[in-house]
């Protein structure tokens, strides 16, 4: 707080009014809030339905990084500059953004190469479009790719400027503007013989040499990974690619691979598809596959996508010779539909076949004969290739051409995979609406769509508890409450339905980025779906069909999706997948630093739940004043309890009298702390009988830290809107932090419980009764040993004033419950009694 500090005092502890820090505060909450607003409009615009232009793109980057500017503004002010290092980060990602804008990417000068593993579609500008998709399908989706790195497009301008070659391509650029193409004929050949920057070898080598050992000496496959390349274009073939190459020859075949950019196919292609010809050239280094088979899958067949049937191509040894045209694959047709049964083999007639040397190069040997009249893939190979091609068709939402390879041990990897250009099918069948009346609909206008879509699966219903690896591939996940942890089974459940949750809440966010078909705030999905049924998602239009609705999940699959080649709608997700991506996930977490930010959600998710744990721990840290303020609350609870108001807490006809003097539970106005005393005096919650103690439960409270101290302060921070309660109660210690509003983004309650007067494994019974009954009203709860944490994020205002209400009578249930915590049965059968409204102790 050091703008405070200089306005209020001299000195690097001066204290400043806490009024001032939580108006910072509030601002940061409004801003956040418009920042998810932005991110849930932008994302339904990808979807098709709405028609937007370059304006309305440029006034999101616009109003993005200006409200990103004032959110790290109010988060370092709150903390003390504690975190001025997202000051640059912003700065960053605004460049990149407006690179995109401007159509001359801006790539960020970091890493020379990146590990697969380390690589998501947020990096496209940094490792091109085929290397971004690989990362995905193998981070997100744990699909098999070979083991390799990306040698990033920073690399590619490493190359350019220690070579000279920066004017060069300007004044290329210029004359092929003209229709004269020679002049790159120059570049390449200068690209051909280039020198290697000596940071870029020593990174290429080092990489290299971190690429998993294996009996077979190494060979790699470097890749052409242009932006752009297998993205919004397929560049199908216009770029080279070099095969078995050995270590010592890596830096000639990657001068080979971005010589490729300049060359006139290419140059070609790009002016005809109305693309810049300026470009940038990341390589994808893979180790090279010792193919037995390969070849390509169609997860839709293009010329008859409405046959229910996938293609799958494939030849024995290496691929690359029969995808450029040179020899016949072998074809297999399989159900679209598990377990993707083989329903007609065509055959092709190879003599030969095309395999990597050892020592480096490719070299055509003949078919062994025993092998002859063998398919290439068994029927059970081919079906677990059409499994991981609907995984990947279902997280991109598009027909995929995939090209991948089995090794010598049966292990199949995914080499490249693109969308599919299918044959015009025309619109939707006429009768789809009839056909949709022949189905059974469990739900209708039901919650909120957080990202559109079709998917059909089985039911799975998970509860607090439940352990996700459990949950079956293709499942249709159903829970009580939207939760970040699901990311977890994102890349293989079909789609997902809550009770509770938020469009613009962070699980919504991550299903958008997965492309998870998501509908939330159901009110009651879990209650009328059974485990196990077979049911149709149609996060379109808001329904819930019982069954398999195969028409609408084929109209899905081939409708006219002519719109995501506008401009604007590439520009769009560009700019989408730049900034709402979210790598911080648990602010539990040793990685929730500010140096792990890497995208724009990942700024706004950290600050705040920063600048929350900033405002919790000033009321305890002597840092802010506006104690001399305080007023008793004068009522019949032992409490104790003081309150200061910050603006509209308090009536004012109260407010207005004498400092000092005390006023009634009825001049509260402040929304949340109302909501809390509401529960704290419901009638039976407030025991205040003395509960009988054994000599074990004395002797652990009179050693307690806190026995001196018992009935501490007491003190609650309110507004209109924000009520931060804190409470010693004894031997234990409660904070609530609560802000409740019309605005449910805004919307929060954060609970804190620790202590207790008896011997610890009471204290801890007593805190997993708390952390159950926290989890039983739909809060986020972690427990350490009788510390118990909850966190309730984006409920509607009626929603939240229950959870409050829950909230006031759990503080006066657990009061003195430790002392009755005689065995692990007591936990169950007190979380069981105060579901039910009983809160007698005996």
């Amino acid at each position: 707080m050091a703008w405070l500090s200089k306005l209020f005092g001299v000195g690097q502890h001066a204290r400043v009014p806490f009024k001032l820090v939580f108006a910072r505060f509030r601002q940061l909450i409004d801003n956040n809030t418009r920042v998810l607003q932005l991110f849930t409009d932008a994302a339904e615009k990808q979807g098709g339905e709405y028609v937007f232009d370059r304006t309305y793109v440029v006034s999101v980057v616009d109003e993005l990084f200006g409200l990103a500017d004032k959110i790290v503004y109010d988060l370092n002010s709150i903390a003390d500059q504690k975190h001025a290092n997202l000051y640059a980060l912003v700065d960053q990602l605004r460049a990149e953004a407006q690179g995109d804008l401007s159509g001359r990417p801006v790539v960020p000068r970091s890493e020379v190469c990146l590990p697969f593993d380390q690589i998501d579609e947020s990096r496209v500008n940094l490792v091109g479009g085929k290397s971004a998709h690989l990362g995905e399908v193998m981070t997100r989706l744990q699909v098999p790719i070979p083991d390799g790195f990306a040698i990033s497009t920073h690399a590619y301008l490493r190359v350019v400027e220690e070579n000279g070659l920066v004017q060069p391509v300007e004044t290329a650029i210029e004359r092929l503007n003209r229709g004269d193409l020679s002049a790159f004929d120059g570049i390449c050949q200068r690209l051909r013989s280039a020198k290697i920057p000596r940071d870029v070898r020593r990174a290429i080598a080092r990489a290299l040499s971190g690429l998993k050992t294996t009996e077979r000496p190494l060979c790699v496959a470097l890749r052409s990974s242009a932006l752009g390349e297998d993205d919004e274009q397929s560049f199908a073939g216009q770029y080279r690619s070099v095969l078995q190459v050995t270590p010592e020859k890596v830096l000639d075949a990657y001068r080979e691979v971005l010589a490729s950019l300049y060359e006139r196919g290419a140059l070609e292609y790009r002016r005809a598809r109305g693309l810049p010809a300026f470009g940038l050239m990341a390589v994808a280094c893979m180790r090279m596959v010792d193919a037995s088979a390969a070849g390509v899958l169609y997860t839709v067949d293009p010329n008859r996508p409405d046959s229910g049937r996938m293609l799958l191509g494939a030849t024995r040894g290496l691929a690359s010779r029969a995808l450029a045209g040179g020899q016949s694959l072998s074809s297999f047709e399989l159900s679209r539909e598990a377990p993707h049964a083989v329903l007609h083999y065509g055959p092709a007639s190879a003599e030969d076949r095309l395999v990597g040397r050892p020592d480096g190069g490719l070299e055509v040997v003949a078919t062994q004969v025993d092998s002859q009249g063998v398919r290439e893939l068994t029927d059970a190979e081919a079906a677990r290739l059409a499994r991981i091609g609907s995984r990947i068709e279902r997280y991109f939402k598009q027909p995929q051409e995939i090209e991948w390879a089995r090794d010598a041990d049966g292990t199949l990897y995914v080499l490249q995979t693109r969308r599919l250009k299918l044959a015009a099918v025309g619109g939707p069948p006429r009768d789809l609406p009839a056909l949709l009346q022949h189905y059974q609909v469990i739900m209708r206008a039901c919650g909120h769509v957080a990202c559109r879509g079709v998917a059909s699966g089985k039911v799975y219903v998970a509860g607090a508890d439940t352990d996700l690896d459990a949950v079956p591939p293709g499942a249709i996940l159903v829970a009580r409450r939207a939760s970040p942890r699901f990311v977890r089974v994102m890349p293989r459940v079909s789609a997902i339905l809550t009770d509770i949750g938020a469009p613009t809440g962070h699980m919504a966010a991550l299903a958008r980025e997965f492309r998870v078909p998501t509908i939330v705030d159901c009110g009651n999905a879990t209650t009328c779906v059974a485990v196990g049924q077979e049911i149709t998602v149609d996060a379109d239009d808001g329904i819930v069909y019982a069954g398999r609705v195969g028409e609408l999940l084929q109209h899905q699959l081939v409708e006219e999706t002519g719109f995501e080649d506008a401009v604007e709608y590439r520009l769009l997700r560009r700019l989408l997948r730049r900034v709402t991506p979210l790598q911080l996930l648990d602010p539990a977490s040793e990685d929730f630093r500010a140096e792990r930010c890497r995208t724009l959600h990942d700024v706004v998710r950290f600050a705040h739940e920063k600048a929350v744990e900033e405002l919790i721990g000033l009321h305890s840290s002597g840092r802010v004043f506006g104690a001399e303020s305080a007023r008793r609350l004068d009522s019949e609870l032992p409490l104790n309890l003081r309150v200061i108001d910050i603006g509209g807490g308090i009536d004012g006809s109260a407010q207005a009298e004498r400092p000092g003097t005390s006023i009634k539970p009825e001049a509260i106005r402040s929304a949340p702390m109302r909501a809390m005393w509401a529960g704290l005096t419901t009638p039976g919650v407030w025991d205040t009988r003395p509960v009988g103690v054994d000599l074990s439960t004395f002797m652990a409270s009179a050693m307690s830290p806190g026995a001196s101290q018992r009935g501490g302060r007491n003190l609650a921070v309110v507004s209109d809107a924000y009520a931060n309660l804190s409470l010693n109660l004894g031997y234990h210690y409660t904070m609530v932090d609560a802000y409740l509003s019309d605005d449910r983004d805004a919307n929060h309650v954060y609970f804190r419980f620790v202590g207790g007067a008896s011997d610890r494994e009471r204290r801890v019974r007593r805190a997993t009764m708390v952390r159950e009954i926290l989890e039983r009203l739909d809060f986020s709860a972690r427990q350490h040993a009788d510390l118990v944490t909850g966190r309730l994020r984006k409920l509607p205002r009626p929603e939240t004033v229950v959870r409050l209400e829950s909230i006031g009578r759990l503080i006066g249930f657990t009061r003195q419950i430790d002392a009755v915590m005689h065995s692990e049965e007591e936990v169950a059968r007190y979380v069981d009694a105060f579901l039910r409204g009983e809160y007698a102790l005996d």
